[in-house]
């Protein structure tokens, strides 16, 4: 009888993108929405312990260098103690200093972000807070003077992220969906030249497996497991931890088993910030167990993609062309096609096309200049277009449409021009 063949070696890059869009506003200062501070509470932190706590797992970080920027912003605040995020400057508030309602209302808003109302969540104090805050919602504006202050002690725990082939041509959306709608601008203007100054930015602020051969060019890609990956980012929130972190390891044992190659390789790829929230307790017994699991398993190696490339010996192979598309349904429908979304380019559109304009013109002063393509990065950036028409909830889809717009009446502002009549329109 034949010795069972010994099982075979599989390599896995797990890769958490961490981002978020730019929460403050350049003409004041001031944080308009708090999230980049709380996932830092949340996220960012729980996922560096748990990489801490197991030294044998290797896995890929990527921070978008907007948000690094805004959590080293909050490092200095905290430093020198003067907040620029609302919720912060309550929080710091003397013990004695009573509570405006407008300060209470921006608490609860934050605390209890509809949003956030399906996280699994178990903690009794939180679990009545809400409660509390059910109730109240039902009778109305004014229900919150029946509670002392002391019910308000409490919060919840390329450089601009931009979708760079929708910069550059959004005809590219119809790789993957030819009958796509498209908004009415032909292009984003300049579109190659901005989403190339995103990557040079991103990489000065970053500075210290496959091969796609363009001409002259080649560019080194890692493809992504995305029924791992999602399930990973949407279906294991809702198992038994221990019995998810096993079912992942099963599923990597198999693809080892079945694969032709000698040494196969699985990249599982995806936010390492939001899917927390669909799980027990952030993830932790998750997370814990699969990197346990992960650091003690004799086949399974976990490694970087830079350490990735450097162990394999033989030439990558080659592939001739890669569709334009993200690891979204593998479309660009997440950001453009809806008539909101459109509507959303169509405004960047037409403050791009008087931006060129004025910076043509040179009657610009160097800083302001500075200023007006710092603030013209932010306006590309990638969640100004995946929030409009996504279904969520009207108030939100509200403060992230009033943010964008914001963004683009500063832009405006910085050129020396009037805020055009558009931006005051929903």
């Amino acid at each position: 009888m034949r010795d069972a063949a010994p099982p075979r070696a599989l390599t896995l890059v797990l890769l958490w993108h961490m981002h978020q869009p730019e929460y403050r506003d350049y003409a004041s200062g001031e944080f308009r929405m708090p999230w980049a501070y709380l996932h830092a509470l949340k996220d960012y932190a729980d996922m560096a312990w748990h990489l801490e706590t197991h030294p044998g797992v290797r896995a890929v970080v990527n921070f978008t260098p907007v948000l690094l920027e805004q959590l080293d912003d909050y490092a200095a605040q905290f430093a020198g103690g003067r907040f620029r995020d609302p919720l912060l400057r309550l929080l710091a508030r003397p013990a004695d200093a009573l509570l405006r309602e407008a300060d209470r209302a921006l608490i609860l808003q934050r605390a209890f972000a509809p949003e956030h109302a399906s996280m699994a969540q178990s903690f009794a104090p939180h679990d009545s807070l809400r409660a509390l805050f059910d109730v109240l919602q039902t009778r109305g504006h004014g229900a919150t003077h029946h509670l002392s202050d002391q019910y308000f002690e409490l919060c919840t725990t390329p450089y601009y992220h931009p979708l760079a082939p929708l910069l550059i041509d959004f005809d590219c959306a119809r790789e993957t969906q030819p009958a796509i709608a498209l908004p009415g601008s032909p292009r984003y203007p300049g579109g190659l030249a901005r989403a190339a100054a995103q990557l040079d930015s991103a990489l000065a602020a970053h500075r210290s497996p496959y091969r796609v051969q363009a001409g002259p060019r080649a560019l080194t890609v890692f493809l992504r497991d995305g029924r791992l990956s999602d399930r990973v980012g949407f279906e294991y929130g809702k198992w038994n931890s221990h019995d998810a972190a096993a079912n992942l390891i099963a599923e990597l044992e198999a693809i080892a088993a079945q694969s032709g190659e000698e040494a196969p390789f699985a990249g599982i790829m995806l936010d390492g910030e939001n899917c927390w929230e669909r799980y027990p307790y952030n993830g932790y017994h998750f997370l814990s167990a699969l990197y346990a699991a992960l650091e003690a398993h004799p086949t399974i190696r976990t490694t970087t993609c830079s350490g990735l490339l450097a162990a394999r010996g033989a030439p990558l192979p080659q592939l001739p062309r890669v569709v334009a598309g993200s690891w979204v349904h593998g479309d660009f429908s997440t950001w453009i096609g809806a008539p909101e979304k459109n509507r959303a380019w169509e405004l960047l559109c037409s403050a791009k096309q008087t931006f060129d304009v004025v910076f043509g013109s040179g009657r610009l002063p160097a800083e302001r200049r500075a200023a007006a393509e710092r603030q013209l990065g932010a306006c590309e950036a990638s969640d100004n277009f995946w929030w409009p028409g996504s279904g969520g909830e009207a108030a939100v889809l509200a403060e992230f449409d009033t943010q964008y717009r914001s963004q683009l009446a500063n832009l405006y502002r910085l050129l020396e021009l009037p805020v055009p009549a558009a931006l005051a329109q929903a």
